[in-house]
């Protein structure tokens, strides 16, 4: 894929690949796409961009913005007759709203956007805050990987449902009984193997690994399976394919 070096070039790439579609709407979805910071939503968009102008005009200094880029930022918010705060309203306004009203919310948006970018753009990491972060939308980022670990344990298998040819079952991480999330960075390998009853461990030939990735797992069978027994072993494989020691066998008759 092509590396997008700037939001115009974006904006460009998504008009050539949408000829003949709502280009405004498209523009307005691949800003909000490519800047996570803005809301899509406009009124939850209306409050960030007044509140976090706000915000910054009061830390310009802290924060090191220069006086020009606040200067626009101010003026596309608060200007008495072009500024957002104005035609948000005469948008919002029934009596007032329209076509007109609303390209000029748009165009306003996507200028908006671009100013705060650059703004956020030239503020340094180590000068923010935790209160800059929550008001700018503004998350520190993780630099580091936590690598997945072996688990030690294996997922404990139960009956969930049996219905004719169906049975879900359980998959449960021991570790923490009370909740259905799988262990973190982890996936359950499922196998099973159908045969007669009371098999021992050695005579039991299990295949078919499954690769699960929630608490809950539906197995469909033929009709030529119904009275037969399925028996049943799991065990955790990570990120990185270590897999912890398989579960005690599960066996179930097939309705």
């Amino acid at each position: 894929m092509k590396k997008i070096n700037s939001l115009n070039e974006l904006i460009l790439m998504v008009l050539k690949r949408n000829r003949g579609k709502n280009h405004r709407h498209l523009i307005i979805v691949t800003i909000a796409l490519h800047n996570r910071v803005f809301p899509i939503k406009w009124d939850e968009f209306n409050t960030f961009a007044t509140e976090a102008t706000i915000y910054l005009n009061a830390n310009r200094v802290r924060l090191g913005i220069s006086v020009p880029n606040m200067g626009i930022l101010s003026d596309l918010i608060d200007n008495v007759t072009t500024g957002w705060v104005f035609v948000y309203e005469k948008t919002t306004n029934s009596v007032a709203r329209n076509k007109s009203w609303r390209d000029k919310r748009d165009v306003l948006r996507g200028q908006i956007v671009e100013i705060m970018n650059i703004i956020f753009g030239d503020i340094m990491e180590s000068v923010y805050t935790s209160d800059d972060r929550i008001a700018l939308r503004h998350p520190l980022h993780v630099t580091h990987k936590t690598p997945s670990t072996k688990m030690l344990t294996s997922p404990k298998i139960s009956m969930e449902t049996i219905i004719h040819l169906q049975q879900i079952l359980r998959l449960q991480n021991p570790e923490t009984p009370d909740s259905a999330e799988m262990p973190l960075k982890q996936h359950i390998v499922l196998e099973y193997f159908i045969g007669l009853p009371g098999l021992a461990a050695d005579d039991i030939h299990f295949a078919d690994a499954k690769t699960v990735t929630t608490f809950l797992y539906g197995v469909a069978f033929l009709e030529t399976n119904a009275g037969k027994t399925i028996y049943y072993r799991a065990c955790y494989e990570s990120t990185r394919g270590e897999r912890s020691v398989w579960s005690a066998i599960f066996s179930a008759v097939i309705a």
